[in-house]
């Protein structure tokens, strides 16, 4: 029985393959998921990602704590969960020391400072919500 090796070229166009058919499958993943489905480090996958941005292949969007890596010309919205975008308010609102109870105009002066941003999103939903109760 012989064993053959691959050179590092070769392993590194295997793992790259192997990542842009995953993104083809599945389409957008968190990097973590990456790894994992990769049976990789964490580092060791940022290495290809790396390397194929490089080639114009893929692209990454970060939203709160993940990093979501792409195919050129995937639509990044389709990879956002809710629960991302809702972790990143949380933990503005924590910061901020906002309560639940705070006065809506009390928490977009206090996020204002902050986190202008998230005090702009809380505006539009305010304000959808106030035209919704009119209609």
């Amino acid at each position: 029985m012989s064993i053959r090796f691959l050179n590092t070229a070769e392993a590194d166009a295997a793992v790259e393959e192997e990542v842009i058919r995953l993104l083809k499958e599945r389409g957008p993943l968190p990097v973590y998921q990456l790894a994992k489905e990769l049976r990789a480090t964490y580092g060791m996958v940022q290495y290809y990602i790396e390397r194929l941005m490089k080639r114009g292949k893929i692209y990454t969007v970060k939203v709160g704590v993940r990093r979501y890596v792409m195919l050129n010309g995937q639509d990044w919205l389709k990879a956002v969960r809710v629960e991302d975008v809702l972790e990143v308010l949380n933990a503005a609102l924590r910061r901020a020391k906002i309560e639940p109870k705070t006065p809506l105009h009390e928490a977009l002066k206090m996020l204002g400072r902050t986190a202008p941003h998230v005090a702009e999103a809380l505006m539009l939903i305010a304000i959808a919500l106030h035209r919704q109760a009119e209609t």
